[in-house]
C-alpha cells in the first residue's frame, strides 16, 4: 500500500509539472515580408574599339582607357584611320538610386579566322567597379581594356565579345 501511495504522489507531481509546463507555453505570430526589385536591363551600344595598329617582331599591347584614350607599348604601334572608343554600357532599367556592382571577365578573345588576340585589364583601364543608378533607375558607364598583340600578329579584322556582369549591391 505504501508503494501505491508513493506511486500516486509521484504521478500527481509529474502531472502538475506537465500541466505547469503547458500552462507556460506561448505561441507568437512572426511577420515576414519580401520585396521584388526591378530587374536590371542593360545594353551596350558602343563597342570597345582598339582602332588600327601594327605589330612587330616584339610582342606589345594596345590599351584603351574607359575615357577612350589609346596608347601602345612594347612592339605595338598605333595607326590612324579607324575609330577608337571605350565600350559604353547603359543600364536602362533598375531600382531607383541603387548601387550596382560590375564584374568584368578575366579576359576575352578577339579572332580573325584562326588567329587570336586577348583582351584583359578591364579594371586597370579605369573601368568602374560599381555605378550608382539615378532616381529613374538608369545609369551609364564606360569600359576600357588592354589588347595583347603577339609577335608579328597576323593581319586581319579581329572581333569578339565579352560579358560584363551587373548585380545589385
Amino acid at each position: 500500500m505504501r508503494m501505491s501511495r508513493m506511486t500516486a504522489v509521484l504521478a500527481t507531481a509529474l502531472g502538475l509539472f506537465f500541466l505547469t509546463s503547458n500552462a507556460n507555453a506561448e505561441s507568437v505570430t512572426v511577420n515576414s515580408s519580401a520585396r521584388v526589385v526591378t530587374p536590371l536591363i542593360a545594353t551596350s551600344p558602343t563597342a570597345l574599339a582598339f582602332g588600327n595598329l601594327a605589330s612587330s617582331a616584339v610582342a606589345g599591347t594596345v590599351a584603351v582607357t574607359s575615357a577612350g584614350v589609346r596608347s601602345a607599348a612594347g612592339g605595338s604601334s598605333l595607326v590612324a584611320g579607324a575609330a577608337v572608343t571605350a565600350a559604353v554600357v547603359n543600364i536602362t532599367a533598375g531600382e531607383a538610386s541603387a548601387t550596382v556592382n560590375i564584374t568584368y571577365p578575366g579576359s576575352a578573345t578577339l579572332t580573325s579566322g584562326a588567329n587570336t588576340m586577348t583582351v584583359n585589364g578591364f579594371a586597370a583601364a579605369g573601368s568602374p567597379a560599381s555605378v550608382a543608378l539615378n532616381a529613374g533607375g538608369t545609369g551609364t558607364f564606360n569600359v576600357g581594356g588592354t589588347l595583347a598583340v603577339g609577335v608579328s600578329q597576323a593581319t586581319g579584322n579581329y572581333a569578339g565579345t565579352f560579358n560584363v556582369t551587373l548585380a545589385y549591391q
